[in-house]
């Protein structure tokens, strides 16, 4: 085989090669729309948080942050105490998500997340002293806060979230028909 011909058919080997590669990756980069590097299609984190989540930003929204693996890297934003329960702003960095937790509650206490813009989701305390709600999309802690109506009629909310993560409020103390029932610990 002359050796002109032979160089010719390796060129266009390798630039169907390179051609290829190239398409594969501009395709793999479409694929992630406008998520952080790290994160799939489905929403399930790379390898930098280790996290499987089940989705991403709005598709989160209504959605509870255990069963979708969103407090998997939750944190606490944002806390206050309203009358003796604290309030807490939940946020998932993988999922850019929050939510709001009460703590220390008693039945019939309502947490609420309300996002800048967008639906609001509230949980009633139905049993035992803590209760969290369904999530919201938030790009952001600072895009959201969380808010409690108590029994009594109080009512109370955390500032916007920050970026610095809060300690968690201490366990609740037992008492009576506590003692003995778990803390919702995911959320």
């Amino acid at each position: 085989m002359p050796t002109g011909v032979w160089l010719a058919g390796a060129l266009a080997v390798s630039a169907a090669v390179a051609v290829g590669v190239a398409t594969f990756s501009a395709a793999d980069g479409d694929d992630t729309a406008g998520r952080p590097s790290g994160t799939t299609e489905t929403g399930t984190a790379g390898a930098e948080t280790g996290l499987d989540t089940q989705c991403y930003a709005d598709a989160c929204t209504g959605l509870d942050p255990r069963d979708t693996g969103c407090s998997g890297d939750a944190w606490t934003s944002a806390l206050v105490r309203v009358n003796g329960v604290y309030v807490e702003l939940r946020y998932s960095d993988a999922c850019r998500a929050a939510w709001a937790r009460i703590s220390w509650g008693r039945p019939g206490d309502v947490a609420e997340v309300v996002p800048a813009h967008g639906r609001h989701m509230h949980e009633r305390v139905h049993y035992d002293t803590d209760v969290y709600t369904a999530m919201v999309a938030a790009s952001d802690p600072a895009d959201v806060k969380a808010c409690t109506l108590l029994r009594s009629g109080r009512h109370g909310c955390t500032t916007q979230g920050g970026r610095r993560h809060l300690l968690e409020p201490p366990e609740p103390p037992v008492t009576g028909s506590a003692a003995g029932s778990p803390r919702p610990s995911a959320s």
